[in-house]
């Protein structure tokens, strides 16, 4: 009988959580009863009451033991230390945003903005037309973009003022020929948790961007 009994609640229980989930899931977030989580999560379940108060009984409420009492937070105040060492540039002042990276290399490389396009792989991961957007972006703020671990795209490397190649795990850009057409040389010693070895299967790469990507015919992948 007790084992009847348990079963029934149980179910009872069960199915009025399942519609009432299901309702949850389904209704407007305006008239979805879970609204009153983050609501009481961001302004009190005592300012939240008291509200619901105001509103029903139109009159001021009378807490029976005061106001409630807020003190200021002071484990929250956070410090710049450059900002106590010395005060921020004044506004009216102008600031030099120019880098220059390599300063004693043959060619260094002199962006007009401490800002780069990261690395980001024609056919892996990027479209042609996007590299080339990326490239007269970088070229009209007086920035360099980045190959990626893909070949020389033409295209791209004509567009781009400044052109950082990557020498990279599949060998794409990995010649002197292409190296000459560079502005600076990025080496790519791992990518994550793929780490430094090569990628160059039929899944990654196929198409008319096979024929983009320059691929060693006589490398042989260990």
């Amino acid at each position: 009988m007790l084992r009847l009994i348990e079963n029934f609640i149980r179910s009872s229980i069960n199915e009025s959580v399942d519609k009432a989930i299901s309702r949850a899931i389904r209704d407007q977030y305006t008239e979805n009863l879970f609204e009153m989580i983050p609501a009481t999560n961001k302004v009190g379940m005592t300012n939240l009451m008291e509200i619901a108060m105001r509103a029903n009984q139109g009159t001021p409420i009378s807490r029976p033991l005061g106001s409630p009492i807020h003190m200021s937070p002071w484990e929250k105040i956070l410090f710049n230390p450059v900002h106590l060492f010395r005060f921020p540039t004044p506004e009216n002042v102008g600031i030099r945003t120019s880098i220059t990276i390599g300063q004693r290399a043959r060619k260094p490389l002199t962006l007009s903005i401490p800002i780069m396009i990261a690395a980001m792989s024609f056919g892996g991961a990027l479209s042609k037309s996007t590299k080339i957007a990326l490239a007269k972006a970088a070229t009209a703020v007086g920035t360099a973009t980045n190959s990626g671990e893909a070949g020389l795209l033409k295209e791209e490397r004509d567009t781009a003022h400044l052109f950082i190649g990557q020498y990279n795990r599949g060998g794409w850009m990995n010649t002197p020929d292409k190296y000459k057409r560079l502005d600076a040389i990025e080496i790519q010693l791992g990518q994550g948790a793929q780490g430094s070895a090569p990628q160059r299967t039929t899944a990654k790469i196929s198409g008319r961007t096979f024929e983009k990507f320059l691929v060693y015919t006589r490398a042989k992948t260990p």
